[in-house]
């Protein structure tokens, strides 16, 4: 995964990071935040840990009940990403992760920004919904362990990973 903007050097890393978003008041929540230089510049990346569990919800799931604040927000990270509309197949928690790692990267003035998936689930749970997104984004195929980089609306590349954790993590 290094090869995404070249060799990295971490500068912080942030655990739980809350970022607001436009459009209600509940903010998005990473595992982990990184800053991180390349040798391209600084780089904001969301690290998104899973084992088993989902992406939460769909966004048709998710608009169920749609209110003022839900609409505007939805706009928001369809913008940020470049599409016209959010397919309602798409999970709700790819889109803000990956917003969230956008905004982050203004914030710090970072010209690049990633949203990284760290699964330790032995049987690839729920990559494709990660791969069906990144084909959304513009990234074509993708395989567990590698990266596509993709332009945003902004001018601002994002890497778009899934890395495999170390099984042996799991043992208590």
């Amino acid at each position: 995964m290094a090869d995404a903007f070249d060799a990295p050097a971490l500068l912080f890393a942030v655990p739980e990071h809350k970022t607001k978003l436009p459009g209600g008041t509940t903010e998005s929540q990473s595992v982990i935040l990184a800053l991180v230089r390349h040798g391209r510049g600084l780089a904001t990346y969301t690290i998104e840990g899973k084992v088993e569990e989902t992406f939460g919800e769909t966004v048709a799931d998710w608009s169920r009940k749609p209110s003022a604040g839900k609409v505007e927000r939805l706009a928001y990270l369809c913008m940020m990403l470049g599409l016209p509309t959010c397919p309602p197949a798409v999970r709700y928690q790819l889109l803000h992760r990956t917003v969230f790692a956008l905004i982050e990267a203004d914030r710090f003035d970072a010209p690049l920004a990633g949203m990284i998936v760290h699964s330790f689930s032995p049987g690839l749970s729920w990559f494709e919904d990660f791969a069906a997104f990144v084909r959304l984004l513009g990234g074509g195929e993708i395989e567990p362990g590698q990266v596509r980089v993709i332009n945003t609306p902004s001018g601002r590349p994002l890497a778009l990973g899934w890395a495999c954790g170390d099984q042996s993590f799991l043992q208590a």
